[in-house]
């Protein structure tokens, strides 16, 4: 040690020396990584804990955080260490599918002006989209806009003329971007796909050859008809199926049609 630039020496003239410990504090941010589905589980958390070594956990130190790229890239926000030296942040991003994908998300420990005084910490989260779609096979009109009189009686089928509207529904995804398909139960013949909404007429023709084509007759809506787009004709009863643009697939549900004679 020195006073005004001259050496400390003892009563021996040994040189006194004076050893001192400096805790410098990290970071670290908690869960490192981490999964959710997107639609159901949305708000996701993180915690920072600013320590010093031997020293322990260090309070009233102010943390910012920042979600720094991914798809949810943006969100920000700051809190102050507590006594034990932790503080929180969480977000929650729009449920559509420009969402899924990995996020990092920084913590760093800084002045009160937000300038970083020794340095930062990131954790990764998955947003993933695992749920599969519902499918919907929903009695409609014929060309003539006229509903079908033999609503599922007798183990009849829901639905005698087979004229159905075909549709699906997810959480992530939006309508206009889900694939529908029709497959036939007796054969497992699959066509498609079809937009939400498309309406078909399904014929059950057990013994013959599964097909599909353009739906003839009164097909235009300004003489009050009915658009019908597809008739398909298949072995077995048929089942409609969703897939989403993640490539989930849903339950098949099925539409009932009597084999002929009806």
């Amino acid at each position: 040690a020195t006073v005004n630039g001259e050496d400390l020496v003892d009563a021996a003239g040994d040189l006194i020396t004076e050893d001192k410990t400096i805790h410098v504090p990290g970071i670290d941010l908690q869960p490192e990584t981490g999964t959710n589905e997107l639609g159901f589980d949305l708000s996701h958390e993180v915690v920072a804990t600013v320590s010093a070594g031997d020293y322990g956990p260090v309070a009233d130190v102010r943390v910012a955080f920042e979600v720094v790229a991914g798809p949810n890239a943006g969100p920000t926000g700051s809190g102050t260490t507590d006594a034990a030296g932790e503080t929180s942040f969480s977000y929650t991003p729009d449920v559509e599918p420009a969402s899924l994908g990995t996020d990092t998300i920084q913590a760093c420990f800084t002045n009160a002006d937000g300038t970083v005084v020794y340095g930062c910490d990131t954790a990764e989260k998955t947003w993933q989209d695992t749920t599969p779609p519902t499918a919907a096979c929903i009695p409609s009109v014929n060309p003539g806009a006229n509903e079908p009189k033999a609503p599922g009686q007798g183990g009849q089928g829901q639905n005698q003329d087979g004229f159905y509207m075909i549709s699906g529904e997810d959480v992530v995804w939006p309508a206009d971007t889900l694939q529908i398909f029709v497959r036939d139960s007796g054969s497992g013949t699959v066509f498609g796909p079809f937009p939400v909404g498309t309406d078909i007429k399904y014929v059950q023709a057990p013994g013959g050859t599964p097909d599909i084509k353009p739906m003839g007759g009164n097909n235009g809506s300004g003489n009050g008809g009915h658009a019908v787009e597809w008739q398909i004709k298949g072995t077995g009863d048929a089942e409609v199926l969703a897939v989403d643009g993640s490539g989930n697939v849903s339950d098949p549900v099925a539409c009932l049609v009597p084999p002929p004679p009806q």
